[in-house]
């Protein structure tokens, strides 16, 4: 129901007002909205209805023309005085809803055309927006009270009823509304849609800078410390060798120990006796040194030093890949001056062409150092050390002259380098081998920062093209949204955006939008968090981006306006001026095709209003503008309406007090409702069954009148008599095939009571051989009319002069029985007095008549006695 009934209670006006497409509403479920806001809402003064009645524009299906047609059966029912709407929606709660009133104070009835054919609204939401624009009217608009007061003035003829034998209620209304309009919503729709684009460009682009990738590398090498230096470019080398290896040294600080340790045992060796402790000291040391730099696939092969160098390139590696996630961070941050994704996908590339050469270098350096050194080798050299000095020591010397001392430190010193040079060779290798790794994770980390930002790049270019299209499409359009004239420029856009987001503080607009942006995702400041595959979801981000810049610019936006006024005279001459406002003013006539010059029904130019309402000021084009609707178009001044509002003209129409029966195409409606009346496996056309609804298109005017002269006649002599149990009207009908009498049934109502006799011929027959009847006894037995059947007449006849004014058949007292006449009134026969005037007469003559007879006879047998 939500999505089908528009409503708008507001507890401090009392008013209330819905819409209602009434093919839908067959079953009378429109009534049940209308009823139960008036019980759920007593302090309502008045509930405004506005009912779409041309099916054409959902579907024209046979079902929705039989539903339109039986919910203004049931519209005109409760809309009749005298008729009461019951219904409990809760039997648990007892929610039972009783009212006398009609569904609503005032109804609107609206199709998609106009009162004379000549304007058609051919869209659903064109219709919808101007029945919108119309409630707007009556609610908020500074002319409401205009609005209110015109339809105010229309109160005493809604309550009349038409002239027709069977009276009609008038109580509803139509409308026709238009507008030349500067279209506030569509522009800022179009500048909202340009702040979008200009915001994904910002980001694409920057504020267009364009610096060199190089530089941006060499500012990232350097502040995050990648190397020492920028010619050498070993940092990664020296970060690696910088590990902490043994009691917080790195491997050239106990290396340099270790050669210093060994260069003092030397150089203690002073005799025979040192120098042979000192080479199985020094082979301990070069074995106990090398092991720690070995080669192995394990922990347990490998040298403890590599197995410390190959863990802490973990730790060097995430340290090296968060430096470049925290540099791409700084670019994507829209406060860098630098910011941009173009700016951070060349960095990218100039960050994966150095990797590139650090790879390559690296791996030319590995290639170069040939494998690593094992101990087999080193032991040989250690061999042959020992050789050496057992030569040394053979040989025969004077001691004075003997210089084995010196001999033997210098072959020592040499295994110690040998043994340097071995574990140094290890070492660097496996160095060269772990920074190759590292730099093969940053490749790929860099790789995959570049996929990712070549994703966000794609999906925020698909957003600027969308923002794009979408001011395209607007701009392009052509709006049909709403009658009358949309009016707009390219200047009018331009102005928005520029007033909404100047050129001196665009950078810091669309900073802060950013902003606003990333602390919906959470982010604080940079567009990094989009890269990752949770945040990159395209209508995600639309959703960001548009409330962010609607919550921003959006009312704003609506609050730029020109005078619509200056455009439509720029856009139009004179001539053209005027024959574009007679355009509009046609369209602004009453939505509802009714025949106005449709028998017994009188028209009247106090049933239709009109107003023009514009911002009224001595600005030249408002005085062309004027000037053309009282002189060319021949408006009257009282139509026209000041208002404050300078973006909108407003042309609004009404006609009220009509009834439902001089609708154009009533007829096609009332067709389809009784085929499927007539068809069982149909559903039913009303769900409340209990009650006889009465056609809205009334009988032919004759068969009307001859069944009032024989129904009101026949309620008078008691030949129709009401069932106290039932309250139905009941008389007796003489079933000719089976040649017995039975109880024919009527409605209480009087009107429905003639509907049914219409529908019923046989039963109208019988009645009029009832009435027949009573006349030929009266015929036969004059005297009768005196002493039987005219007190019945007069009793009946002071019974319908007393009816209370809440009852059912009050209204139509007069048309019965009529009315004496007053200075101010004349006097009105009703159908029984015309029923007595005949019966007088009738008697009269039959009275005379034995007299003539009588008198003829007298004056021919004096002839023939003379």
């Amino acid at each position: 129901m939500t999505t089908q009934v528009r409503s708008n209670c507001r507890s401090r006006t009392k008013y209330c007002c819905c819409w209602f497409p009434l093919w839908r509403y067959g079953y009378g479920t429109f009534l049940d909205v209308a009823y139960s806001l008036r019980h759920a809402y007593p302090d309502v003064k008045q509930l405004i209805g506005y009912l779409v009645i041309s099916p054409e524009l959902y579907g024209n299906t046979p079902n929705m023309c039989a539903n339109t047609y039986a919910a203004l059966m049931e519209l005109d029912y409760y809309s009749s005085p005298g008729t009461q709407f019951n219904a409990c929606y809760d039997q648990r709660y007892i929610t039972i809803v009783q009212e006398n009133r009609p569904p609503f104070d005032y109804t609107y009835l609206v199709s998609k055309y106009t009162e004379q054919g000549n304007y058609a609204i051919d869209k659903q939401r064109k219709l919808c927006n101007v029945i919108a624009n119309k409630i707007a009217l009556d609610f908020s608009s500074e002319l409401a009270p205009v609005v209110k007061g015109m339809r105010d003035n229309f109160t005493q003829h809604l309550i009349q009823e038409d002239d027709h034998p069977r009276p009609n209620s008038q109580g509803y209304l139509t409308f026709g509304l238009a507008a030349i309009y500067f279209p506030r919503d569509r522009i800022s729709q179009i500048t909202v849609a340009r702040i979008n684009s200009k915001l994904v460009n910002f980001w694409l682009q920057g504020e267009g800078q364009s610096p060199d990738p190089m530089k941006l590398l060499e500012q990232f090498l350097i502040e995050f410390r990648w190397h020492n230096s920028l010619e050498r470019k070993d940092g990664l080398l020296s970060r690696l060798e910088a590990t902490v290896l043994e009691i917080e040294k790195n491997f050239s600080s106990l290396m340099n120990a270790w050669k210093t340790k060994q260069e003092n045992s030397i150089t203690d060796c002073r005799n025979r006796d040192d120098r042979s402790s000192l080479m199985r000291q020094l082979q301990k040391e070069f074995k106990e040194q090398f092991y720690k730099t070995k080669f192995g696939d394990t922990e347990s092969t490998r040298g403890i030093w590599l197995t410390k160098l190959i863990k802490s390139r973990t730790n060097l590696t995430l340290q090296l890949r968060q430096d470049i996630d925290n540099y791409l961070s700084a670019l994507l941050t829209p406060s860098n001056q630098y910011f941009s994704i173009a700016n951070a996908r060349n960095w990218l590339d100039a960050l994966q062409t150095e990797l590139n050469a650090y790879q390559y270098d690296l791996e030319e350096k590995i290639r170069a150092a040939d494998g690593a050194r094992s101990l087999e080798e080193l032991e040989k050299k250690w061999t042959q050390s020992n050789r050496t000095i057992q030569d040394i020591e053979e040989e025969f010397n004077l001691p004075l002259f003997s210089n084995k001392n010196s001999r033997v430190q210098d072959e020592a010193r040499r295994a110690v380098k040998d043994t340097e040079t071995a574990i140094k060779h290890n070492f660097d290798l496996t160095l060269a081998q772990e920074a190759l790794e590292v730099i093969k994770v940053l490749q790929q980390h860099t790789q995959t920062r570049a996929s990712q930002l070549t994703s966000l790049c794609r999906l925020v270019n698909d957003l600027k093209n969308y923002y794009e299209k979408i001011q395209a499409t607007l701009k392009q359009s052509d709006s049909d949204e709403m009658s009358g004239e949309e009016i707009f420029s390219d200047e009018d856009i331009d102005i928005c955006y520029n007033t909404l987001l100047p050129p001196n503080e665009y950078r810091a607009q669309v900073v802060q939008i950013t902003q606003k942006i990333l602390e919906s995702t959470g982010s604080e400041e940079s567009l990094a968090i989009f890269l990752e595959q949770n945040h990159t979801n395209t209508e995600q981000l639309k959703y960001e981006i548009d409330s962010s810049v609607d919550r921003l610019f959006g009312s704003r936006s609506a609050d730029i306006v020109q005078s619509v006024i200056k455009r439509f005279t720029q856009k139009y001459s004179s001539t053209e001026r005027a024959i574009r406002l007679g355009q509009i003013l046609r369209e602004a006539q009453p939505l509802l095709p009714i025949n106005l010059t449709a028998p017994y029904f009188h028209n009247n130019s106090a049933k239709k209003s009109q107003l023009i309402g514009f911002k009224d000021t001595d600005e030249p084009e408002v005085r062309q503008f004027h000037t053309g609707l009282t002189e060319k178009l021949a408006i009257p001044d009282n139509e026209l309406k000041p208002t404050q509002a300078e973006d909108k003209v407003l042309i609004v129409t009404e006609y009220a007090a009509f009834p439902l029966r001089i609708i154009d195409g009533l007829q096609q409606l009332r067709e389809h409702y009784y085929l499927q009346r007539r068809h069982p496996g149909n559903a039913p056309l009303h769900n409340d069954r209990s009650e006889s609804f009465t056609d809205i298109i009334p009988p032919p005017v004759p068969v009307m009148q001859d069944l009032q002269d024989t129904f009101y006649p026949c309620l008078a002599f008691d030949l129709i008599q009401q069932n106290q149990t039932t309250k139905q009207l009941e008389f007796q009908c003489f079933d000719q095939l089976r040649g017995v009498y039975h109880t024919a049934s009527l409605n209480p109502a009087w009107k429905q009571a003639l509907q049914a006799l219409v529908n019923n011929p046989n039963m109208a027959a019988a009645l009029r051989e009832l009435l027949d009847g009573a006349i030929a006894d009266i015929k036969r037995q004059p005297a009768r009319w005196q002493d039987y059947y005219l007190p019945k007449l007069r009793q009946f006849v002071t019974q319908v002069d007393t009816l209370p004014d809440n009852h059912i058949n009050y209204p139509y007292r007069l048309r019965v029985v009529g009315s004496r006449g007053t200075d101010a009134n004349s006097a009105q026969q009703g159908i029984i007095e015309r029923f007595y005037t005949k019966m007088q007469e009738q008697t009269q003559l039959n009275t005379a008549l034995p007299a003539i007879a009588n008198a003829q006879e007298l004056i021919t047998g004096e002839v023939e006695v003379i």
